[in-house]
């Protein structure tokens, strides 16, 4: 029990986030003007800037997504700052952020009782 209230305080204070994101059609127009490698780099540098760390990007061809992106180290505090930074622009027109657990840390957790709601 021990060690899976120590992963689990890992968990909480290294969470890992997975952002989908659609660009518009200006920003599409810069990310061919200027590769997407430089739209990564850009990305890394970001949210270097605010603590967290981006593990992997990845453009998405086939995909209802242009881009995706693992980050390490990010929380609520992150996602706010970045969009409150990349929001207004309006260069990405949709997203999505999913919380990434392991196997591990999923199993780590203890389920609390819950009564549904009429029983």
């Amino acid at each position: 029990m021990a060690s899976r209230q120590a992963n689990w305080k890992r968990w909480i204070l290294m969470a890992r986030i997975q952002i989908f994101g659609k660009y518009s059609p200006e920003a599409w127009e810069g990310v061919n003007a200027e590769g997407a490698v430089s739209r990564e780099a850009n990305m890394h540098s970001m949210f270097e800037s605010l603590g967290a760390e981006v593990e992997c990007y990845y453009m998405l061809p086939r995909s209802n997504y242009d881009f995706t992106m693992i980050l390490n180290d990010a929380n609520a505090t992150v996602l706010a700052a970045i969009k409150k930074m990349v929001g207004p622009t309006g260069a990405v027109v949709d997203t999505t952020a999913d919380v990434l657990m392991t196997a591990e840390e999923w199993d780590a957790i203890d389920a609390q009782s819950y009564r549904p709601p009429g029983q």
